[in-house]
């Protein structure tokens, strides 16, 4: 609770310094913890091992879509949209997922039995450790060699996929001076449609234990269903199958075999791919492993 409150003041305060509003700083944060408490309860409810089961990047949209970038330029001034460049990597890569890292780091301490004091200091240990090296192979690589010579480009500004999201993000905030500066009702009107349908099926699964439909299926589709549909579905039918004719002892034993699939999944995609990108062939090149 103690990190919480004054994790949000502090960086309240810092963006307020770098330029942005407080009102601006508290809605952006809002919207980016209440994305990592779906997500988590998307990871703690339905279990899906993916990194961007959020819609990454919204958060900044959303805002700018509902009141116009001329909100976010107050006196002509344009530190808001400036800071909002600079904080993308905070709503579009992989900070969001960490409370679910941290929720299921919990559940494990359940399980084996051991204490959640012991594990909430493991996993804030780890949180520093893992800032300090990525801070320092970073900063070293990328000063010494280049960002784009060591994503393969070819050293021209813009030639990769991370310079070219940071332009992305600057040609924005350039649109945003020059473009029309109203809201963008259309969009807004979809993210307020899809907010309505959300909380409906909410009531719908609490006013009937028999409704199918499920709100936290529905953002995942939505967010980033594609690789997903397909997966959940045949796991759904052989979920049906199995409690239907072999009832629940049929599907404690099969239990271990779905989680042995996970398992071997992760690590011929995580471990063992990563094992050959490191021999510099091309194989891994050729055919990419992408957890997101």
């Amino acid at each position: 609770a103690f990190g919480s409150v004054f994790g949000i003041i502090f960086i309240c305060v810092w963006c307020r310094a770098a330029g942005m509003t407080i009102m601006t700083s508290l809605v952006f944060f809002s919207l980016i913890l209440g994305f990592a408490l779906v997500y988590s309860r998307i990871r703690a409810q339905a279990g899906s091992p993916m990194i961007w089961l959020f819609p990454y990047g919204e958060h900044k949209t959303l805002m700018i879509d509902a009141l116009g970038p001329r909100a976010f330029i107050p006196g002509g001034s344009f530190a808001n949209l400036t800071i909002f460049a600079n904080l993308t990597f905070l709503s579009r890569g992989y900070f969001p997922a960490f409370m679910a890292y941290q929720l299921e780091s919990f559940k494990h301490a359940d399980m084996v039995k051991s204490s959640k004091r012991v594990m909430a200091f493991v996993v804030m240990l780890a949180l520093v450790m893992g800032l300090v090296a990525g801070y320092w192979m970073h900063l070293t690589a990328f000063y010494e060699y280049g960002s784009n010579i060591l994503e393969g480009g070819s050293g021209i500004w813009g030639g990769t996929r991370g310079a070219a999201l940071i332009r992305q993000e600057y040609n924005a905030m350039q649109r945003y001076t020059v473009s029309a500066n109203s809201p963008d009702y259309a969009r807004t009107a979809a993210a307020g449609v899809g907010f309505l349908f959300t909380f409906a099926l909410v009531l719908l699964r609490q006013a009937f234990l028999w409704f199918p439909l499920h709100p936290l299926g529905f953002a995942m589709v939505t967010a980033y269903g594609d690789p997903l549909w397909g997966a959940f579905l045949s796991v759904w039918i052989i979920k049906k199958l199995v409690m239907k004719y072999g009832g629940i002892r049929m599907y404690r034993k099969l239990v271990p075999g779905f989680l042995g699939l996970a398992l071997g999944h992760f690590f011929t995609a995580g471990i063992l791919w990563g094992a050959l990108a490191t021999t510099g062939k091309e194989l891994f090149r050729a055919y990419g492993v992408w957890f997101g």
